[in-house]
């Protein structure tokens, strides 16, 4: 039997530039967080006693990386040397090589050039296993590059695909980085292809199995759930198993406030909501929704971070020192205000008067509040409806931006 581990998308080194500018000691908690889980992978390789560890793509987060970041990695890899376990290495789009002989590593790493090759692994059981793969020598690859593979080899026991790129969508955002379909790896007749690229872990195939291992760490809101890599055994039968080794889970959580009238209403109700989450360590992407007769001047403050961070203070999570708490990315008022404005905004479509429809609005205390002057206001009542849609929008519904998705 022939076993490995199967990882991708490391991004050591990332500077995790977007949660410097919100909080940099999130920024380096989260460096560290990465550094940490890519150890347990090597560690799970020794313990487990693998054949090798195939990287598809992505070790790194950039194509430039700092001494002491690949001297680090280095290290890491000598610790497999030691236990007689090698690497297959390629480069993906993040850290893309023009030229692999620029960082000498340890002898027991195989780097795949920019074009697709394969390379023979022997066991002591006379067993052996051919593993195909190309490296990024730019950071784009257009052209589909499963084409490239040779067919299965017929004088190894087994054959491994390892390949970085997306699948299928040709005309999507991801279309330059290597796209394929799966019909083609499969008439390759492959044992296993050894996926990367995309961050979220996904089966595309169970014969053969085709696996997007997904990334080592959660790196922001959008990447949530378990990440770690794949313990993959070639015998009679093929098995694998995902291994979490993340050190944080990144975790949308959506608290329904509604109920809370005064401050210490809502600091009570955050605790109830936090203290249910004391399973594991988790970075909370936080959605408060309150109630459309919450105070206004609390609501505003909802959109400062120096008054989250205060409130947050406030929630007694002393006895949680593993639980951090992400600032909330929007405030959502009441679901029955907002559908109370959608259906002022349908109503522009019969013939109703701008006024009427305005005053049955502006009965609403937040309404009121927000535009004190709109009924005595002649000029603004026969003004377009869109600028009162704008300011409405605005103020009632607050949306944070979405992180860069790009893997």
């Amino acid at each position: 039997m022939i076993t490995f581990i199967h990882t991708a998308d490391c991004h050591l080194g990332s500077p995790y530039a977007s949660l410097q500018q919100t909080s940099p000691e999130l920024s380096q908690m989260m460096q560290t967080a990465t550094n940490d889980s890519f150890v347990r992978i090597i560690d799970t390789a020794i313990e487990k006693k693998v054949d090798f560890v195939v990287i598809a793509g992505d070790l790194y987060d950039s194509e430039v990386q700092s001494v002491k970041t690949i001297v680090w990695v280095s290290q890491q890899f000598e610790r497999l040397r030691e236990h007689g376990i090698l690497v297959y290495l390629s480069y993906g789009n993040h850290d893309f090589q023009p030229d692999i002989s620029l960082i000498d590593w340890p002898d027991n790493v195989h780097v795949f050039g920019p074009e697709v090759e394969t390379m023979i692994y022997h066991n002591d059981q006379h067993e052996s296993v051919a593993i195909s793969g190309f490296s990024y020598a730019t950071r784009w690859q257009k052209n589909p590059m499963v084409g490239l593979f040779p067919e299965r080899n017929q004088a190894t026991t087994y054959h491994i695909g390892m390949y970085h790129g997306f699948f299928d969508q040709l005309n999507s955002e991801h279309a330059h980085y290597a796209p394929f379909n799966l019909q083609e790896m499969m008439q390759l007749k492959y044992d296993y292809w050894a996926l990367g690229h995309i961050h979220k872990r996904e089966v595309l195939s169970t014969n053969p199995p085709i696996i997007y291992v997904g990334n080592i760490q959660g790196r922001h809101r959008n990447d949530s759930g378990e990440k770690g890599c794949y313990y993959v055994e070639l015998g009679e039968k093929i098995t694998y198993s995902f291994i979490p080794t993340q050190s944080y889970i990144w975790q949308k959580v959506s608290l329904d406030l509604k109920k809370a009238s005064d401050k210490e209403t809502l600091v009570e109700l955050l605790n109830e909501g936090l203290e249910a989450l004391k399973s594991q360590p988790i970075i909370i992407d936080l959605t408060l929704e309150v109630s459309a007769h919450f105070p206004r001047q609390l609501i505003e403050r909802y959109r400062s971070p120096v008054y989250l961070s205060a409130l947050i203070d406030d929630v007694h999570l002393a006895h949680l020192d593993w639980l951090i708490v992400q600032k909330p990315d929007k405030v959502l008022l009441s679901t029955s205000l907002l559908e109370h404005l959608s259906t002022q905004k349908n109503k522009l479509q019969q013939p109703v008067k701008t006024e009427e429809i305005l005053k049955e609005l502006w009965q609403n205390d937040i309404v009121s509040s927000l535009f004190p002057d709109l009924m005595d206001d002649q000029e603004f009542l026969k003004s377009s409806w869109t600028l009162a849609e704008q300011e409405m929008d605005e103020q009632l519904y607050y949306e944070g931006v979405s992180d860069d998705q790009e893997n």
